[in-house]
């Protein structure tokens, strides 16, 4: 049972039972015995808490002395091996900047801060009307929604179609963040488009 408890799955039916357990070959009674769910709190605080991140640690430290004895008649020191490490496996940082001038507008303004600053808010916006949309919701409500969800999703579109300009189908795609983002437009299009061809579905919200 402590070890159930130590384990956090299952523990809150072992504490009911033990609040309305009784004496010896007697019914348990409800709420017989509050008072012991404070052994639970106690129990769980210093044994699941403490003693297992105290083992857990031990472990760790233990491991790692292991793995400095490798290193013992080293001459250099924990944090010089780990920047030899780095600059070992580093590689160096590849940036598409295109030659083209009309293109390199585009990409100057897609990788600009307020570009970025913009877009985040507008985001952040988005799911903000999201999370708005309820049960019931009234028509104009439910009217306000569909024009804001176009708005966004022009927006979004037009985000897209510039950093596909500004980095050419295969430099956007090839970056999975940017594949993610078309995915999530491509959607919010094809939403917006069953939406506008079947009008009840987004009053049945």
């Amino acid at each position: 049972a402590l070890f159930t408890v130590s384990t956090f799955e299952g523990w809150p039916a072992l504490l009911y039972k033990a609040i309305d357990s009784n004496g010896e070959n007697i019914g348990p009674i409800y709420n017989h015995r509050v008072e012991i769910s404070i052994f639970f709190i106690i129990y769980i605080i210093i044994v699941a808490f403490f003693m297992m991140n105290i083992f857990v640690g031990f472990v760790i430290v233990t491991f790692q002395e292991q793995g400095e004895k490798e290193y013992k008649n080293c001459e250099l020191d924990k944090n010089q091996r780990q920047c030899v490490e780095y600059a070992l496996k580093a590689r160096p940082l590849r940036r598409y900047i295109p030659k083209n001038p009309y293109q390199y507008k585009f990409w100057y303004v897609v990788n600009s801060s307020p570009f970025e600053y913009m877009m985040f808010v507008l985001i952040m916006l988005n799911t903000l009307c999201l999370a708005m949309q309820h049960y019931e919701q009234s028509k104009m409500f439910n009217d306000a929604m569909d024009i804001l969800n176009m708005v966004f999703t022009g927006v979004f579109t037009v985000e897209m179609v510039l950093k596909v300009i500004a980095f050419k189908p295969k430099g956007y795609f090839s970056d999975a963040w940017n594949t993610f983002d078309s995915l999530i437009v491509i959607g919010s299009i094809i939403d917006v488009a069953l939406s506008e061809a079947d009008p009840t579905e987004s009053e049945n919200v």
